[in-house]
C-alpha cells in the first residue's frame, strides 16, 4: 500500500484534531495561537477559531470579526464577473 505524502495531522477530522490539540496547545510557544493552529493542522482560520473556542482558548470578538470580514472580501474578489466578448464579433468566423 502506498504511503500518503500528506502528514497525519493534516488528514485528521475535527474530533481527532480536538483530542490532539489539547496537548498541542500546552506546548505551543508562538505569539498567535490561531494562526499557528491553522497552519499546524491545515485548516482555515475560521475553523481554527471555532475549534480553539471549543477547547476553551479565549479569542477576542474583534479578531473573529476581522477573520470573517477578510474571508468575505476574498470570496467577493473571486466572484468578480469578467465580461464576455460580444457575440457579433467578426473574428469568430476566421478560425
Amino acid at each position: 500500500m502506498k504511503k500518503s505524502n500528506t502528514s497525519r495531522r493534516k488528514r485528521m477530522n475535527r474530533q481527532s484534531r480536538l483530542l490532539v490539540a489539547q496537548h498541542w496547545i500546552k506546548t505551543y510557544n508562538g505569539k498567535n495561537i490561531m494562526r499557528g493552529y491553522a497552519k499546524w493542522f491545515g485548516v482555515d482560520k475560521l475553523c481554527a477559531i471555532r475549534e480553539l473556542k471549543i477547547l476553551g482558548v479565549p479569542i477576542s470578538e474583534a479578531i473573529e470579526k476581522q477573520v470573517i470580514d477578510s474571508l468575505h472580501q476574498r470570496i467577493a474578489k473571486n466572484l468578480i464577473v469578467v465580461p464576455s466578448p460580444p457575440q457579433d464579433s467578426p473574428f469568430e468566423y476566421y478560425f
